[in-house]
């Protein structure tokens, strides 16, 4: 027969025992609905942050609007006035010639090779003033023996230096002539009917070049590749040069 005392503690117990079983059970389905809403929301939120830092970073690594700008300089230059030859339909007339001409009129643009611009030919930037060229950027061209920010270069098949030889691998061509750099033709490895007309009005996109690249920071280098009646060719920013041992492709 059990007694009063006895009733009491078992009822005490089945309520414990009750209790326990009610608080992990109530535990583990919290647990498993917060792992689920906390994936839920983790999930949102870092879509959320790589937008948002997408978003942030876009106009830094690649400026807005920058590419239209390269286009509409590249086309009021090539496409708006498209005579090969001279400039004389462009709308701007010259008093002292009593001809139309370009406003913009700069030196032809040396090659990639050709340095004789800058002091000893060995290029304007070096290791104690290269803050002022091309600030912390300056590591991102070890690889090239001189940087020249001086104007953009242009660069075409086969372009080399026929002073060059086998001691400086970097600029040496086997059986370089100055054939190899003649723009009227396009060189003498892939000849172009179009190279003179790019060379000649590519010179005036190199101030543009030149802007863009000291505004951009993020950026090594800027250009503009020509399919030039398949050959190829390139005008770009800033001035160092190729290694003529590797493939033009």
């Amino acid at each position: 027969m059990l007694t009063f005392g006895t009733i009491s503690s078992l009822t005490i117990l089945v309520v414990m025992l009750v209790s326990i079983i009610a608080s992990v059970a109530t535990g583990n389905a919290i647990r498993n609905q917060s792992n689920e809403l906390v994936g839920l929301w983790v999930g949102d939120y870092m879509f959320s942050v790589s937008r948002f830092v997408s978003e942030a970073l876009s106009p830094k690594v690649f400026p807005q609007d920058l590419v239209q700008l390269l286009v509409e300089v590249a086309t009021d230059r090539f496409a708006g006035y498209p005579t090969t030859e001279d400039d004389s339909l462009t709308p701007f007339f010259d008093t002292r010639s009593q001809t139309n001409i370009y406003p913009l009129k700069n030196e032809p643009l040396p090659m990639d090779w050709d340095f004789r611009r800058t002091p000893n030919e060995k290029g304007n930037v070096n290791g104690s003033n290269f803050v002022e060229h091309v600030q912390y950027r300056w590591p991102w061209y070890a690889g090239s023996p001189r940087l020249s920010t001086v104007s953009a270069t242009y660069h075409m098949q086969g372009a080399c230096d026929p002073r060059a030889n086998e001691s400086n691998p970097i600029s040496y061509h086997p059986n370089c002539t100055d054939a190899n750099n003649d723009i009227a033709t396009g060189g003498a490895v892939a000849q172009s009917p179009t190279n003179a007309q790019i060379y000649r009005k590519g010179a005036d996109l190199s101030p543009f070049l030149k802007a863009l690249h000291e505004s951009s920071q993020d950026m090594k280098q800027m250009g503009y590749y020509f399919s030039n009646s398949g050959a190829g060719s390139t005008i770009f920013y800033p001035h160092y040069e190729l290694d003529a041992t590797g493939s033009y492709e």
